[in-house]
């Protein structure tokens, strides 16, 4: 006993699908450049090892597949009087533009003190 289901007429104009993928693409080429320059920066300024860099980039996807949506969930279940994602955005973007400007930083007294840490 199969039903055939008519699917509804599509509600979201071309207009609107054009903003969407344009608004994506700009994230898309924006993440693509910064992950691309910040490799170069640690391979050729900083002289990481390439393997050693595959494996960090591994550890940050498998990180993100966990984390994503534990704050996906703690995102969308935030009530404030100012909005679900507004607190998230306006402070969050602080500690993410500090964090930004730091992977590209070269201090020498954070990789001894990393180095001593570790061995």
């Amino acid at each position: 006993m199969k039903e055939n289901f008519e699917l509804p007429e599509e509600l979201v104009s071309v207009k609107t699908k054009l903003s969407f993928s344009i608004g994506g693409l700009a994230n898309g080429l924006l993440n693509g450049l910064v992950f691309a320059n910040l490799t170069f920066f640690y391979q050729i300024k900083l002289g990481a090892d390439a393997g050693l860099l595959m494996i960090g980039w591994l550890i940050f996807a498998f990180w993100n597949t966990l984390n994503d949506p534990i704050a996906s969930y703690i995102v969308d279940n935030t009530r404030t009087k100012i909005g679900r994602r507004i607190p998230y955005i306006r402070y969050g973007s602080i500690f993410y533009g500090l964090a930004f400007i730091f992977c590209f930083q070269y201090l020498p007294w954070i990789i001894k003190w990393v180095y001593f840490s570790i061995f």
